[in-house]
């Protein structure tokens, strides 16, 4: 790892393109980073929260489409373990086959600079999903020794090419023991829930009891989805105007009714535990059986701005003893 100023990671880095910094909201261009997780995760620098797709225009014959050009470069600094595991988790979805052509241009156009984690709170359960807080992802990695000095190493060819790494010194044995250390309190705070849930059980856990018991404080507010880091359900919209239609995609929430509303007027989901209960399924039970991962990331976001104080780990752990019970 080579030694330098967060200043100076900045500065090189922007060259490549705008430079956004974790701020205490989520990530800002040319802001202060901020010295603790953010409210919101960088997902939408993938996945933003209304993007044009594209806007047609004329008629008949001569009717014609313009496509839009996510091309803009930027920069993301800050991005925790965490973060970086839910972009991971979330472009499963839209860089499967067939690929979202939106999706794949930002992603190509995004350098994600991440920074070991040492400010686990005790929402954090990270480690129940094999990352923590030393977990290196991204195409750089960096870790704060103090309020302007870090110790930072390329992961990918893109992160080798971005900065001049041999001008820097090499970090030194100090702060490699001082990063250690912090990094080892991070990981002790940080919970791990030793999930070892059947996800084949789906059919014998959907709809009982117990999961009617576990989701009962949650108000389908939708706060949770919104900052969660693999949450990316949307709706697409097409606005028309007197020349032309704009098609739109923005986030959406399975919170919320209308949602899963269907045009006959029927709702498989009308219920509000419904809604909850859907949410957990698709994390711990659908998205492991669909793509061999589960879709959540344990940044305890969710728990941190439910207004109702729900948190998801009762949840999770009810349904697997639930089901460690009845299987024997």
């Amino acid at each position: 790892m080579k030694r330098m100023t967060f200043t100076e990671l900045v500065d090189g880095l922007s060259s490549w393109g705008d430079v956004f910094v974790r701020t205490k909201k989520g990530f800002e261009k040319d802001g202060n980073l901020h010295k603790a997780k953010s409210k919101n995760s960088p997902k939408e620098f993938l996945l933003p929260r209304e993007e044009m797709l594209f806007v047609a225009y004329g008629s008949g014959d001569d009717m014609r489409v313009m496509e839009a050009n996510p091309s803009k470069k930027r920069v993301v600094v800050g991005a925790l373990p965490c973060d970086m595991h839910g972009l991971n988790v979330t472009e499963k979805n839209f860089l499967s086959e067939p690929k979202d052509p939106y999706f794949a241009k930002r992603k190509d156009n995004t350098v994600f600079v991440t920074e070991l984690c040492q400010y686990a709170t005790s929402t954090c359960f990270c480690r129940s999903f094999g990352i923590g807080p030393s977990s290196k992802m991204g195409d750089i990695v960096y870790f704060m020794l103090d309020d302007e000095n870090i110790i930072a190493e390329p992961l990918t060819d893109r992160g080798r090419e971005l900065l001049s790494w041999n001008k820097y010194e090499d970090a030194k044995d100090e702060d490699i023991r001082i990063m250690e250390e912090k990094l080892a309190e991070a990981e002790n705070i940080s919970q791990d829930l030793s999930l070892s849930i059947d996800h084949k059980k789906q059919r014998e856990v959907y709809g009982s009891e117990v999961f009617k018991e576990a989701v009962f404080h949650c108000l389908n507010c939708g706060a949770c989805t919104f900052v969660c880091p693999t949450c990316y359900c949307f709706d697409i919209r097409d606005i028309k105007r007197k020349d032309f239609v704009i098609r739109e995609r923005m986030w959406d929430s399975c919170m919320y009714f209308i949602y899963s509303l269907e045009a006959s007027g029927h709702n498989p989901r009308k219920e509000r535990f419904k809604r909850a209960q859907n949410r957990v399924m698709h994390k711990f039970f659908y998205q492991p059986l669909q793509y061999g991962v589960y879709g959540c990331t344990g940044c305890g976001r969710c728990i941190d701005v439910c207004p109702a104080g729900y948190d998801i780990r009762e949840t999770v752990l009810k349904v697997q003893n639930y089901l460690e019970v009845k299987n024997g």
